[in-house]
């Protein structure tokens, strides 16, 4: 909460640059592809992740 009141002040010209921002991505069909793809390979990578922090158990064999 405290380190969010500097941010306070600059709360209106984050929010009309997100609002620019969705308006051009959401009317151009070259920007919302990329959108798409940016976020399939962060799904894909979370996911690589994700396997190689869990890993799964294997038998020993004796």
């Amino acid at each position: 909460p405290e380190v969010l009141r500097s941010i306070n002040n600059y709360r209106m010209l984050i929010y009309s640059i997100v609002l620019i921002v969705m308006m051009i991505c959401t009317s151009n069909e070259k920007a919302r592809n990329l959108i798409i793809s940016v976020f399939n390979w962060l799904k894909d990578q979370i996911i690589k992740l994700k396997n190689m922090i869990i890993k799964p158990k294997t038998k020993e064999v004796k």
